[in-house]
This record gives structure tokens, C-alpha cells and sequence, in this order.
């Protein structure tokens, strides 16, 4: 995970450590020049956390790992473990995020509240909330919630969970946990890109080669096919679309690394001026994701 994620997901925490302490000792490391340290040490602590968080993202590779070693001398080892640990880690789904900020949540969840929210919202049902409730200890409350969330919020709901938070009274834990999510969308690659350098299966490129075989042999030359092979499948005299299933199984014989996808052939398609045809790949593409989708379910 970035460095900059990393800040985000404990910004919380780090309201706990001795932000003067830190800042000196990272004056005594050579991480910060003595004009530096002079001028923020007259700001808010607020100012001074902001601050420590540009120096340490714009200060080479050494400024993270001197700055947990800072927070293990202040005997703060437990915050360095886990920034350490959330370094080397890639949030990708809402859960993770709750895994995350688990001690955080463990802290400051309004259990009773959020569980009879979440209730309403159909996020849980009648027996979970009770299990959750029915439990004299707040930490017993809290920790049962957070299983329950562990096994039943996703990318869906998590939206719900996040209102439940604001309607008990949570807002700022609520922004805490959007703050997380925001960052781990912003990490994600490209959807739209990230389905077009996929390779088409056999299934795929026969559904294709039903929407394309009135124009086969000129998406054979501009996808690269040579002429005795296109030939070669001229002869056989079958249908028009076991034809071009013919030429599409003969592109990707012939295809270098990373150009057998459904981008160069939605490209090959677009330049030849087809652009209803290239659009009717991405059909393809999204019916089939949409079918995974709902096997996975």
C-alpha cells in the first residue's frame, strides 16, 4: 500500500502519539533541516501531524521506515507494526478495511445502535442483531458486530453501514472508514481497461464471430491473418460464422504476446470504422463478467 494510504488508514492514531517528541527525533535522524522543525513547532498539533505526513511522503524511501523506528523508540510499536504491516498490504474490499481498523472500531463502535440500523437496512437479520445485543459485555457487543460485518458487508452494503454509522451519532467514525474505501477505489485500475486486456475464451469468440461475420475477411487482414491462411478458410466453404470463428482461432494462433485481447480486436474494429460492431464487444465482455458475477453468488 502507499505511504500516503497508510497515513490515511491510522489518521486517527496518530492524534495519540507525541507529535513534538516524533518531530525532534526525526530533526536528531536528519529527516527534517533545522528551519523546518523551528517553523511547524510553532503550529497546532493538528499542523504539525499535517506536516509530518507531507515530510515523510516527499522524503525518499528512508523517511517511512525512520519514522516507525521514531514511533518504536516512543514506544508507540504497536502503531509502527501495524503501519509496517499495512504497507506491505493491498486493501481491495470493504472487509479488509474493517479488518484494518478493527482495534479502531473496537474502541469507539456504538454497537447497540449500528446493529438495530443495519437491522432495519436488511444487513442483518433478526438473529444476528439479537446475538449482538443479547451480550452483557460492550466488548463481547462489539467484537460479535464485527464478526457479523466480517461475514456479511461487500462493496453492495457497504454504503449502508456507513449511514448506520452517521445515524448513531458516528459520523466521524463513518468518515474514517469512507475515507479508507475511498482511497482503495482510487487505487484500483481501471475497470473498462482492466476488462479489455482479457483474452477471449472459445465461447467468446464464437459469440463474436456471430456478430461479425458479414465483414470477416477484412477483420481477418486488419487483425493480421495472412492472406493464404485467409484463403485456407475461404475454401472450406462453411458458414459465415464458423468462418470467422475460423479467422478470430487463427488470430490468436498467430498473435504476439498481449495482443490476443478484446481490446486489439474492439481497436482492430474501431479503426476500420466499425465503431457499432466494437461496441457490441464490449456487449460480450460485460455479459460474460455480469455471468461470473452471479456464478460467484
Amino acid at each position: 500500500m502507499d505511504v500516503d494510504r497508510v497515513f490515511a488508514l491510522h489518521i486517527h492514531d496518530l492524534e495519540y502519539i507525541d507529535i513534538d517528541e516524533i518531530l525532534k527525533d526525526l530533526l536528531k535522524k536528519g529527516m527534517l533541516k533545522n528551519g523546518e522543525y523551528y517553523e511547524v513547532a510553532k503550529k497546532s498539533s493538528s499542523e504539525k501531524r499535517l506536516f509530518l505526513t507531507e515530510r515523510i511522503l516527499h522524503k525518499g524511501e528512508d523517511a517511512f521506515p525512520t519514522f516507525l523506528t521514531c514511533l518504536r523508540e516512543r514506544n508507540h510499536s504497536k502503531l509502527a507494526d501495524e503501519m509496517d504491516r499495512d504497507r506491505s498490504e493491498l486493501l481491495k474490499s470493504p472487509r479488509d478495511i474493517i479488518r484494518a481498523r478493527k482495534d479502531f472500531l473496537m474502541d469507539h463502535l456504538d454497537v447497540d445502535r449500528v446493529a438495530m440500523d443495519l437491522f432495519e437496512s436488511g444487513v442483518l437479520t433478526s438473529g444476528d442483531r439479537d446475538e449482538v445485543t443479547a451480550l452483557r459485555e460492550l466488548t463481547q457487543r462489539r467484537t460479535v458486530l464485527l464478526a457479523k460485518l466480517l461475514a456479511k458487508i461487500d462493496s453492495r452494503n457497504f454504503e449502508m453501514l456507513l449511514k448506520a454509522l452517521v445515524t448513531a451519532g458516528q459520523s466521524d467514525v463513518s468518515k474514517d472508514l469512507r475515507t479508507q474505501w475511498e482511497a482503495v477505489d482510487k487505487g484500483k485500475p481501471d475497470l473498462a481497461i482492466s476488462l479489455l486486456s482479457e483474452m477471449p475464451s472459445d465461447d467468446d469468440i464464437w459469440e463474436m464471430a456471430g456478430k461479425l461475420q458479414d465483414i470477416w475477411e477484412k477483420l481477418g487482414e486488419k487483425l493480421g491473418v495472412c492472406q493464404e491462411k485467409l484463403e485456407e478458410i475461404k475454401k472450406l466453404r462453411n458458414s459465415l460464422q464458423d468462418t470467422t470463428y475460423s479467422v478470430l482461432r487463427e488470430w490468436r494462433k498467430s498473435s504476439p504476446p498481449g495482443r490476443y485481447t478484446f481490446g486489439a480486436l474492439r481497436e482492430a474494429l474501431q479503426e476500420l470504422g466499425l465503431k457499432r460492431k466494437a461496441d457490441e464487444i464490449i456487449d460480450v465482455i460485460c455479459r460474460k463478467k455480469c455471468d461470473e458475477v452471479k456464478g460467484s453468488i
